[in-house]
């Protein structure tokens, strides 16, 4: 299963080119069991930092499952 659905705008470091992928919230399992931090593409990070522009003060409806 993908790991972007329990991404959170926290876990996103802009400035530093990361994102962090974190263990245990919301009962979410990591394979290894453990969080771990992730540089971005530079395509990614430019693709994120658009999206954050555009998209920073909207609300997102959680659907799990998916």
């Amino acid at each position: 299963m993908s790991e972007a659905p329990w991404l959170r705008w926290e876990d996103v470091d802009l400035t530093g080119g990361w994102i962090r992928i974190v263990q245990g919230r919301d009962e979410h399992r990591t394979k290894t069991g453990k969080g771990r931090d992730v540089s971005m593409t530079k395509r990614l990070h430019k693709a994120i930092r658009q999206h954050f522009a555009k998209y920073r003060f909207h609300e997102y409806e959680r659907r799990d499952g998916d």
